[in-house]
């Protein structure tokens, strides 16, 4: 089809581009968290430019999963390719990563289960008690609220069976 407003062909974004985009993104991201937990390792600090390179990667990748013919194919690829296991362990307090750029990461995790709740396989059980300590220390976590609460409760209806169940569903009462 052609764009008559501005005189050429639409572009047209094909799987395999977006799939290559997606790979390169958990790439990055894992390389990110990666050096940020090194940092924090060695000097007990947050590291703040690989921090602001995961939120920067983060809201990218939320970007690539709005393209909507392509969002469960970039999914998928960002499951192969390792990203959300690095997701999960920058959410970690002593990731390196920012508290910032971990929300960031919580609101990727948010759109990563939103029309895919499938997906909470890759999270799983242990995702569920690493997001857990954002809903229960609330008034510190504010803005991880919404977004944890979310994939808790999308992998929660995905049949995923976490131990402590009771106290689990206490918690989830509380923040909502």
């Amino acid at each position: 089809a052609i764009d008559r407003a501005i005189g050429g062909d639409e572009p047209k974004i094909t799987a395999e581009c977006v799939k290559q985009c997606q790979q390169q993104l958990a790439k990055l991201l894992t390389n990110a968290v990666g050096r940020a937990q090194t940092t924090f390792t060695k000097e007990f600090l947050e590291d703040e430019a690989q921090s602001k390179e995961c939120k920067s990667i983060a809201l990218a990748t939320i970007a690539l999963w709005r393209l909507q013919q392509h969002s469960v194919e970039c999914k998928q690829e960002m499951i192969n390719s390792g990203g959300i296991k690095a997701t999960m362990k920058g959410m970690k307090n002593d990731s390196g990563v920012s508290i910032q750029a971990r929300e960031g990461l919580a609101c990727m995790l948010s759109c990563f289960m939103d029309r895919t709740p499938e997906n909470a396989k890759a999270i799983g059980n242990d995702g569920i008690h690493m997001l857990l300590p954002y809903l229960e220390q609330g008034a510190r976590y504010p803005k991880m609220q919404e977004p944890c609460l979310l994939v808790i409760e999308a992998c929660l209806k995905e049949s995923l069976s976490p131990p402590n169940m009771e106290s689990l569903q206490k918690t989830l009462e509380k923040s909502r």
